[in-house]
């Protein structure tokens, strides 16, 4: 399901970045287009993956709410992307809602379809995570909000580098996106690391306006590199939020994948192997004997409970109905089918987990064998496939979920 929206990329913005934290413009960006298309249901699907949070299993359930309730607030007679006529009279709080969960889900599956994305980590567990092992130092407490928030997601390209991005989403006008993605520049510079140049990919702004079904604007899709309006006090030398010491690429990178890893277990069943991937490394025996005990527990009950697809995938599929039925491509569809998996190689790679280990690669050796390299899936790291009625994200060959219409 595809529908149009207009495009800014901001070229200029990246040329105006400080020197220290000047990247080029994307090249993978459309370079003259003042449209593009988003993948509706997978970036639906997007917005369940992400705003399940790292560490919080119990509200896992999450990852199926936005489904239900966003696909039928769009108009999908239309074929740009706007709002369904009764969603005018929706509370302004529910708005909100709706602003923010589309700014993070359809601004980062249209970035990840053109950077590579190979892992995604909230920004402040990825603090959390490198503060808790000593390799991040904390100079000033994030904040929840303005200039002192960490950015909302740390992501790792199929190259290596990181991106930092703070995702922004508005019904209220192009006009509004343009302060926003303002107030996203400081957020997205406050975490330094070692090394700028090498290490970063991209710190970027990115965000949604959609329009109403009585907008005289059409919803816009806006990304920028916005320098911070402080950004001449934003050198190395000064106080900023958190530094990232210079360690092996190893133990930076963790917290990337463990969230990763963590949410796709969340997501196909397995929360308490997942919980047990989130806690810091175990330093006594008597500890380290009792994980491993409940971890290996954890794991056959997930083994036992889940279903199996292909006799390759373990499962865990979840069918919920529409509050009411919705017409599309001449049909009636009344409900949504969501489907997690993981793949049975990778869930036979946990079995050798030692919680002694800081990094997953250290605790679980035989994840080096489970990235698949040799399939296209691998390669890329992160997949889409989007029809008509139906999704798909595919995550190394390790992960896969899906989104489809009944």
């Amino acid at each position: 399901m595809l529908k149009n929206v207009l495009l800014i990329v901001d070229r200029q913005s990246w040329d105006k970045a400080a020197p220290a934290f000047r990247h080029s413009c994307p090249q993978a960006f459309p370079q003259e287009a003042a449209a593009t298309d988003l993948e509706v249901l997978g970036s639906l699907l997007q917005v369940g993956i992400l705003t399940v949070p790292p560490k919080a299993a119990s509200f896992s359930l999450a990852a199926y709410w936005a489904h239900i309730r966003y696909i039928t607030a769009i108009d999908l007679a239309d074929d740009f992307l706007k709002l369904h006529r009764e969603w005018e009279n929706i509370d302004p709080h529910q708005k909100t809602i709706l602003s923010d969960d589309w700014g993070v889900g359809f601004t980062m599956h249209w970035l990840s379809l053109r950077l590579c994305y190979r892992e995604f980590c909230d920004g402040r567990y990825f603090i959390d995570r490198l503060k808790g092992l000593g390799i991040a130092h904390v100079e000033k407490p994030p904040k929840k909000k303005g200039t002192y928030k960490c950015p909302d997601f740390v992501t790792r390209d199929v190259s290596g580098k990181y991106h930092l991005i703070e995702c922004k989403g508005t019904q209220s006008g192009s006009a509004h996106l343009s302060v926003q993605l303002q107030d996203a520049a400081p957020q997205k510079v406050n975490i330094l690391f070692s090394d700028e140049q090498n290490q970063v990919g991209q710190r970027l702004a990115a965000g949604l306006f959609i329009a109403s079904a009585k907008s005289k604007e059409k919803s816009l899709l806006a990304i920028a590199d916005p320098p911070p309006r402080d950004h001449d006090k934003r050198a190395f030398n000064t106080p900023v939020v958190v530094r990232i010491a210079h360690v092996e690429p190893q133990r930076i990178a963790d917290p990337l994948v463990r969230a990763d890893v963590g949410r796709h277990l969340q997501l196909a069943g397995a929360s308490r192997v997942a919980a047990e991937l989130f806690a810091l490394p175990a330093r006594n025996l008597a500890g380290q004997r009792s994980r491993r005990r409940s971890f290996e527990d954890s794991l056959a009950s997930f083994e036992k409970s889940a279903g199996v697809v292909d006799d390759l995938w373990l499962e865990r599929t979840v069918r919920v109905p529409l509050a009411e039925p919705i017409y599309y491509k001449g049909q009636m569809w009344r409900g949504v089918r969501l489907l997690h998996a993981v793949s049975r190689q990778y869930v036979k790679a946990l079995h050798d987990y030692d919680p002694a280990g800081e990094t997953l690669l250290t605790q679980l050796p035989a994840l080096r064998q489970t990235e698949f390299e040799g399939t296209e899936q691998g390669r890329l790291g992160w997949v889409s496939a989007e029809e008509d009625t139906g999704s798909a994200i595919y995550r190394a060959g390790i992960f896969r979920s899906e989104l489809q219409l009944e």
